[in-house]
């Protein structure tokens, strides 16, 4: 397997585990809320126990058959690439969450992964890529995002997630400058 093919096999991992994640209150929630009117409160906690279960297969499944929405965005700035990937560490922090970088293959330039969201009311899991690499007194980061697309409506939330990011990276670049 290939670094592009070890990259796209990661990336689908983590969104399967983010989508399972959301799904599974939804599917808790809702199974619960129906069984409950059909059922008391047994049919209730057999509803949220049978949701629970069928949110992380139907991920696994979604995530497969679905093609992914691809985004990219990057910009020239004064600041050494370690720099940079330390303030896009601050921004999953601050508004993401950060992935375990032991996890990722072997990269170079050196990427910071994290896990955003976008789309409609934030609802859709998108990973954020960030590689800085050195040029001149200053760095390059290129920012590449990657999430699952939408059955309906194509929300496109990692080509709107890559520039967002950009600009938040090159904000905290100034404000720290």
């Amino acid at each position: 397997m290939g670094n592009a093919e070890q990259i796209e096999a990661l990336e689908r991992e983590i969104l399967t585990a983010a989508e399972a994640a959301e799904d599974r209150v939804a599917g808790e929630v809702g199974g619960s809320v129906g069984g409950a009117i059909g059922g008391g409160a047994a049919g209730a906690g057999g509803g949220r126990l049978g949701g629970g279960r069928g949110a992380p297969r139907g991920a696994r499944l979604f995530v497969r058959m679905r093609g992914l929405d691809r985004g990219e965005a990057s910009i020239e700035v004064d600041a050494a690439p370690d720099r940079v990937l330390g303030a896009a560490r601050g921004l999953f922090g601050e508004h993401g969450r950060k992935l375990v970088e032991e996890e990722l293959p072997p990269l170079d330039p050196l990427e910071v992964w994290g896990l955003m969201h976008g789309g409609a009311a934030g609802l859709r899991p998108v990973v954020v890529r960030v590689a800085a690499s050195a040029r001149g007194r200053g760095s390059t980061a290129i920012v590449r995002t990657t999430a699952v697309e939408g059955l309906l409506i194509k929300q496109r939330p990692a080509q709107k997630v890559a520039p967002a990011f950009r600009d938040e990276l090159a904000a905290a670049l100034e404000a720290s400058a």
